[in-house]
């Protein structure tokens, strides 16, 4: 088993670089500019993940991850305990949270309970420049803020952010949409999407969903 340890305290690192040394392969980076280079993140069972680094912030590289389609468990390390802080790492999707100062025999622990789960659930997430999704509990960060969305409304985000590029016509998303809207008339889709957008704040110079006339929709990132 491999992990990577993303921290740029160096005495901490070392210390537990040389703990987890006893079980694992330990591989170290100690920049978020390293960290947003690396290639490589495929080849580990897990990832520890200071918050709180020099040159950035690991909260944006938990979404760069999820952007990369990593499905890769990740730990936040903090020296911040507040609840607020800790409930939006478990928002971005990280499996567990350790504060600093911390025992490396509870992190031990911790790391062999994300191990051990890793293949019973997986969290489903999407992200796309200031947007970020959790699928599996619906729920919709814009620049790190919850944004609060109907089912359609995420139904139809969700669509947009898996099909990429490509033209969503409107009787597809109609379709889709009739599952849990049977009152869905001619005029939903296009009151649903006004309001998606009003929420992601769909405006230059962050513009995602464009209308192709005559066909439907395209959603897009550039």
């Amino acid at each position: 088993m491999r992990i990577l340890i993303v921290e740029d305290d160096q005495k901490l690192k070392e210390a537990m670089t040389i703990a987890l040394s006893e079980d694992y392969e330990v591989q170290t980076i100690d920049s978020y500019i390293d960290a947003v280079q690396y290639q490589s993140y495929q080849q580990f069972d897990i990832i520890l993940l200071d918050i709180n680094l020099p040159d950035g912030d690991g909260r944006k590289l938990a979404q760069r991850l999820c952007q990369m389609n990593e499905k890769i468990p990740f730990l936040f390390i903090t020296a911040n305990d507040l609840e607020k802080d800790i409930i939006q790492g478990y928002e971005l999707g990280c499996q567990d949270y350790i504060t600093k100062p911390f025992s490396v025999h509870v992190l031990k622990k911790k790391i062999e309970v994300i191990i051990r789960n890793q293949n019973k659930h997986e969290i489903h997430c999407l992200y796309s420049k200031h947007i970020y999704l959790n699928c599996d509990e619906k729920k919709c960060f814009v620049d790190q803020e919850e944004c609060f969305l109907t089912v359609q409304e995420f139904t139809i985000l969700e669509i947009f952010m898996k099909n990429q590029k490509k033209v969503m016509t409107r009787e597809v998303l109609e379709e889709i949409l009739l599952k849990d809207d049977e009152g869905l008339d001619k005029n939903s889709l296009s009151v649903y999407i006004k309001r998606l957008r009003d929420k992601i704040h769909d405006e230059k110079p962050y513009h995602y969903i464009y209308t192709i006339f005559g066909l439907g929709y395209m959603f897009k990132d550039e």
